[in-house]
């Protein structure tokens, strides 16, 4: 018993001495890379695609050094040895809209990954607003205790034509700080003509409210941006000073 005893340390000694460690060393998981392609399409402010795509400047937030290309003519650009990881992609151009994509995570590996989202960028309104005014009226208000009819009256320049529409959009909110973040009621008014009535939910009687106009191109993509809980809208123009009218 004893000797069988004895046996039983021994194996355990050698076991021990020979491996020392059920765990082998630790390995470093490599970092995998790869490349990433894409394509942008741009519009003129009239909504028609534009001949010519390049000069769009693609950028990688999240690397380091900061990675960033320009599209070609066809609107293609491309990124090589792009680590795992996630990413904000950025796309700029002068003129232009930007639109940023978050969160976009990139695996790699030994075939080349297509961003499959097509980016548009629309050119910026290039409209000037040079006459702006609203005010209450009766006309064609099928009942007042429920809405209100609203007169704008307008002016650009250029003006709006039916082949080179400008659209506008107007925000009315009964605060003075009314704005493309901040309004009640969003009105888009007609492509031609100097005047649009519109019906919207009754205002308060007896008080002051308050609307901005911007100028916006016939295709606009505004995107949605998660840390400020706001949409981008780079792509209207210069709007105009904020008004107030009177509803009786």
């Amino acid at each position: 018993m004893t000797n069988l005893f004895n046996i039983r340390i021994l194996i355990i000694c050698f076991m021990f001495y020979f491996f020392p460690s059920c765990e082998g060393p630790e390995t470093e998981i490599p970092i995998m890379t790869g490349d990433l392609f894409g394509r942008v399409e741009t519009f003129d402010e009239f909504g028609q695609s534009m001949p010519d795509h390049k000069g769009v400047e693609v950028i990688i937030e999240g690397t380091d050094p900061l990675l960033k290309t320009l599209t070609d003519a066809s609107g293609n650009y491309s990124f090589e040895g792009l680590q795992t990881g996630t990413y904000n992609l950025v796309f700029t151009k002068d003129r232009f809209q930007t639109r940023k994509v978050f969160s976009y995570q990139f695996v790699g590996g030994k075939v080349p990954t297509y961003f499959n989202t097509l980016v548009y960028l629309s050119e910026k309104s290039t409209t000037s607003i040079t006459e702006f005014s609203i005010s209450v009226t009766d006309e064609n208000n099928p009942d007042s205790s429920r809405y209100t009819m609203v007169k704008v009256e307008h002016a650009t320049s250029p003006p709006s034509t039916q082949d080179k529409p400008r659209p506008l959009n107007v925000y009315l909110s009964t605060s003075d700080g009314v704005s493309i973040d901040n309004y009640e009621y969003k009105l888009s008014l007609g492509i031609t003509g100097n005047i649009d009535i519109i019906r919207i939910d009754r205002l308060p009687s007896n008080s002051t409210c308050y609307a901005i106009m911007y100028p916006i191109p016939a295709f606009c993509n505004p995107y949605y941006d998660p840390f400020s809980d706001l949409y981008d809208y780079s792509c209207y123009g210069t709007p105009s000073e904020v008004i107030s009218f009177q509803v009786p």
